[in-house]
């Protein structure tokens, strides 16, 4: 890639080659069986022996307060560099780490949390359900991390959440001895090249794969490694230029669904002017070059980047309907972890009205009949349009609501942590509020707990998975149903097609079965569309590897 390309942590820059072979046999030949054999030795059964050693390793710790905590860490940290992460130190990391939580935030890692994040450490991605704690459970791998030597990033999708997560798991990490730091888009080149030194540094990935692609121009200006090597041993403000990031050593996504699937649709691509030779260049041409428009510097895919990583991890409570996917793209094996507490959610069948205002007439109703009884009540939509069409029909039968459209910040996250209290009504994209909790009240919890209306099927079927599971958290009570059109988005694409027009003469005359059928003809759209942007996904991450290899004077992406 360019001359400081190297796989040592010990480098200027350390990142993993990753350009995998041409020829897909031969790439199915390495990582790709090597994932299959990981998923077939059953990774969750080999985990739950770390249970008993963070256990025996929890009481021989005592009753360690804060300074005996950071004297340990010291003691952790060196054996975790002299012998890697086995499962002996590993254990003794964890056991730490927990007691640290427990008195710098007043949560113990419950064992389904070690399980977690003992898989992330091997490299998987660990399926959690939504509301099990994987904020806190992302310490565990992070810190035992930055104790072995190794920079940490925690990525996440969104600069609130990356600020809020840092805030609140700093004091576990500076009980241990480590730094923690944030990156936003709003920072300034100096404040993130800054932020880059501490132990762990929590950021959004566009915000990461930018400053990724702004190094790879410092990089690849053909300076020597010496004097860059030279200036970051020196510290301060000097050891800060020119570059961002230490490499790319050790991440732990969240929401990995998000981000390494769905938001993994385009390549990132900083541009900047061209520079050309001027020295037999007519007075004219030079006229033309000085007006022409800006030309690509650095481009790379999500699926690329992420696979430069020398340890890559992640944590999501969605991603089984991707496993294939994850493990061919990125090798990364999808471990489930089972919940803390069984959930107690209630899931009614479909129900599917002609058109829209069919259906938000029956969503009303619906929200009527449960807001009478005190159940706080969550309506889910695809848009933000579409929000304001439910709130208009709601208001208008005196039920008000409130609206969140995914702004991703405090105001909305305070907003959505009260939709558990009783006859709530919120209305809600399925971003709006991502990972906050929604804590119930008591007499919520006793009136059957959160109801969610889910009033469209998504481009993708995790989508829904994760709106279903604002209800019923860590073993709470709760209720999810799904209210649908036949006018809805995602069947757009079917509507002119053969199969589409099937359809229609099927579900033209009212029959028995009719809503059933419905529903199940929703469900198939559904699946298409999942297909055709996976392929979509593929098609890309190809042409981002042709790229790649394709000879630097024929490109001038990275």
């Amino acid at each position: 890639m360019h001359q400081f390309t190297t796989m040592g942590t010990d480098a200027l820059y350390p990142i993993k080659e990753c350009d995998r072979p041409a020829n897909p046999l031969q790439a199915w030949g390495t990582a790709g069986l090597r994932w299959l054999g990981r998923q077939w030795r059953g990774p969750l059964w080999r985990t739950r022996r770390i249970l008993a050693q963070v256990h025996r390793e929890t009481q021989a710790l005592g009753r360690l307060d804060l300074a005996g905590v950071r004297e340990r860490a010291a003691a952790v940290g060196f054996d975790l560099r002299c012998n890697g992460m086995n499962e002996a130190s590993v254990a003794r990391a964890f056991a730490l780490i927990r007691q640290a939580g427990q008195l710098t935030l007043g949560k113990a890692h419950f064992d389904v949390q070690l399980l977690g994040g003992w898989a992330m450490l091997q490299g998987m991605v660990a399926e959690m359900n939504t509301g099990e704690g994987k904020t806190l459970t992302a310490t565990l791998p992070a810190a035992t991390a930055a104790m072995a030597g190794l920079p940490v990033h925690v990525i996440t999708i969104n600069d609130y959440l990356v600020e809020r997560d840092a805030q609140r798991m700093a004091p576990l990490y500076a009980a241990l001895g480590l730094s923690v730091a944030w990156v936003s888009m709003e920072m300034g080149i100096p404040e993130r090249r800054q932020a880059y030194q501490a132990d762990i540094v929590y950021c959004s990935h566009k915000t990461l794969v930018f400053d990724y692609l702004r190094d790879l121009i410092v990089l690849d200006q053909g300076q020597n490694e010496d004097p860059l090597r030279l200036a970051r041993l020196r510290g301060g403000a000097a050891g800060l230029e020119p570059l961002c990031l230490r490499g790319l050593c050790f991440a732990i996504v969240d929401e990995a669904d998000s981000v390494l699937v769905d938001e993994a649709r385009t390549p990132v691509t900083i541009s900047g002017q061209q520079e050309a030779d001027d020295s037999d260049v007519p007075a004219q041409a030079m006229g033309q070059a000085l007006t022409a428009p800006r030309t690509t510097l650095k481009s790379i895919s999500y699926q690329r980047f992420f696979r430069h990583y020398l340890h890559l991890a992640g944590m999501t409570g969605t991603a089984a309907e991707i496993r294939a996917e994850l493990g061919r793209v990125y090798n990364l094996p999808v471990v489930r972890i089972p919940p803390h507490r069984e959930p107690r959610r209630l899931r009614a069948p479909d129900r599917v009205s002609r058109s829209t205002e069919e259906k938000w007439q029956a969503v009303c109703e619906r929200t009527r009949e449960l807001h009478a009884r005190g159940v706080p009540v969550l309506i889910g939509t695809r848009s933000v349009a579409a929000s304001a069409q439910v709130s208009q029909v709601l208001a208008a039968a005196g039920l008000p609501a409130v609206v969140l459209n995914a702004k991703q910040d405090q105001d909305e996250a305070t907003l959505i942590a009260l939709a558990g209290t009783m006859g709530s009504i919120m209305v809600a994209t399925d971003m709006a509020g991502r990972g906050t909790d929604i804590p119930l009240t008591p007499p919520a919890r006793a009136a059957g707990g959160l109801h969610v209306i889910l009033t469209e099927r998504h481009a993708s079927a995790r989508i829904d998975r994760q709106l279903e599971g604002r209800s019923g958290r860590q073993g709470d009570p709760g209720h999810t149903e799904a209210i649908l059109c036949l006018e809805d988005a995602i069947l757009d694409g079917f509507r002119d097609s053969l199969r589409g027009r099937l359809g229609q003469a099927l579900l033209a005359v009212e029959w028995a079965g009719w809503n059933w059928l419905a529903a199940r003809w929703i469900d198939y759209a559904q699946a298409c569309m999942e297909r055709k942007l996976a392929r979509e996904r593929r098609q890309m991450v190809s042409a981002d590897e042709e790229f790649a290899s394709a000879p630097v004077c024929s490109r001038q992406g990275g």
